[in-house]
């Protein structure tokens, strides 16, 4: 599985999604937010799979929309334009809360409403990180004074603010060779995150674009308060 900043498109032959490495915008900052709550991915996923059938033509629309602004997202991050990427992202979160209004899903469960306000009363963007429903949200900014600033926000109010960096490696699986009897190791790395920067399901749960960041956790979280 390839860590680091992918991108992640549908292929024509439906072979399976494509995926490309893709560049960290220079200018692009990053402060990875434990939310406080844990959260079940299967149980939202089965919610909005719930949605889908009973109401195809709205969850259609949202995911239309949400499509549309991923591409866009992805554009803008091509050209290192991270104003753009940002102005997309945040729409992006925008269009995902009202998703979650209308099919109940809980995404923006968990703190993440008010997580989002602390981000955006500093000039920095905010999203649920994955499925939502808690565990953790990503704030992105322009600038490191204002991520540290909202590091600092957020540390005040309990939540627990992690010092991470980009990740390439991923998830690794080694088979030691010189023991035959050893079992093949799952590794991963500790500290490891995936952190989806966008995440929409079409045709079942197959992403049409995304951007997928991979995080490893250098140091210990800010604050040990737990969040409110």
């Amino acid at each position: 599985v390839a860590g680091g900043v992918i991108s992640i498109e549908p292929s024509a032959d439906d072979r399976g999604p494509r995926t490309k490495r893709r560049a960290w915008p220079r200018d692009l900052h990053m402060l990875a937010v434990w939310s406080g709550h844990s959260a079940s991915t299967p149980a939202m996923l089965a919610r909005l799979q719930d949605y889908r059938e009973q109401q195809a033509e709205a969850c259609s629309r949202h995911m239309a929309r949400l499509s549309d602004i991923a591409s866009r997202a992805l554009s803008a991050w091509q050209r290192e334009d991270v104003a753009a990427v940002l102005a997309s992202l945040d729409s992006y979160a925008s269009a995902l809360q009202k998703l979650d209004q209308d099919a109940g899903i809980g995404i923006c469960s968990g703190g993440h409403v008010a997580m989002r306000e602390i981000a955006r009363a500093h000039g920095a963007v905010y999203k649920p990180s994955g499925a939502g429903g808690g565990d953790f949200g990503i704030a992105l900014a322009g600038s490191g004074e204002v991520i540290e600033t909202v590091a600092r926000d957020f540390s005040a109010r309990g939540y627990h603010c992690l010092e991470a960096g980009i990740c390439a490696r991923g998830l690794a699986v080694e088979a030691p060779r010189k023991s035959a009897h050893e079992a093949a190791l799952l590794q991963i790395d500790h500290g490891d995150l995936v952190l989806h920067v966008l995440e929409h399901h079409v045709r079942g749960a197959v992403a049409r674009q995304a951007l997928a960041v991979g995080v490893e956790a250098l140091g210990r979280p800010r604050a040990r308060a737990g969040a409110r």
